[in-house]
């Protein structure tokens, strides 16, 4: 049977899938999701010395002259989480300020005075898993020689200090990301509570 040019079944079918893809949205972190139609397995990498995250468990870690310029905090990031072919990745640095929510605001600032063209979107924040603690963040597009990229800031206590996250990806790819991403900073997880702010 054809419905306004669709065949009924891949009607249903369609349903199905995006009904499946909002079930696996709402299910907690698990230590496999679903990008791109592949399984991407998570586990408990090490960020800092005493700090831990659920991250992609093939991304490989560079730091210091190994990574590449390009990011608002610092033109080299403390540490760089990257794919195989260095097209998603995440990064982390750490700033010598208390932690508080109005560092998001400052970063937004900071972001539209330096790259007016930049795009922003949504702006929240979140809690960290088995913490009291809140992380917020913001997400973004900007620009590249080669295709827009999607990007999400975020920031957490570490001591006295604050920690700058990001998330980058194809723009294209965000919306398989975006929720994942939002679930993967809440696992962030301090070794000893003393730790945490």
């Amino acid at each position: 049977m054809i419905m306004n040019g669709n065949y009924l079944d891949e009607m249903i079918l369609e349903t199905i899938k995006k009904y499946e893809m909002e079930l696996e949205r709402e299910k907690p972190l698990e230590y496999q999701i679903r990008i791109q139609d592949k399984t991407v397995e998570l586990s408990a990498r090490s960020i800092y010395m005493d700090i831990s995250m659920r991250l992609p468990k093939y991304f490989s870690v560079k730091s210091g002259d190994e990574t590449v310029s390009g990011y608002l905090i610092k033109h080299r990031p403390e540490i760089i989480f990257s794919s195989g072919c260095g097209s998603v990745n995440f990064t982390f640095d750490r700033i010598e300020r208390e932690y508080g929510q109005q560092i998001i605001k400052e970063l937004i600032d900071l972001m539209r005075q330096r790259y007016p063209q930049n795009t922003i979107y949504d702006l929240g924040k979140g809690k960290l898993m088995n913490q009291e603690q809140e992380f917020y963040w913001f997400d973004y597009k900007s620009f590249a020689i080669d295709s827009d990229v999607y990007n999400l800031l975020f920031i957490f206590p570490y001591n006295d200090k604050t920690v700058v996250g990001t998330f980058k990806c194809a723009f294209r790819n965000y919306s398989d990301w975006k929720h994942y991403i939002l679930k993967m900073i809440s696992t962030i997880e301090y070794k000893s509570k003393g730790d945490s702010c």
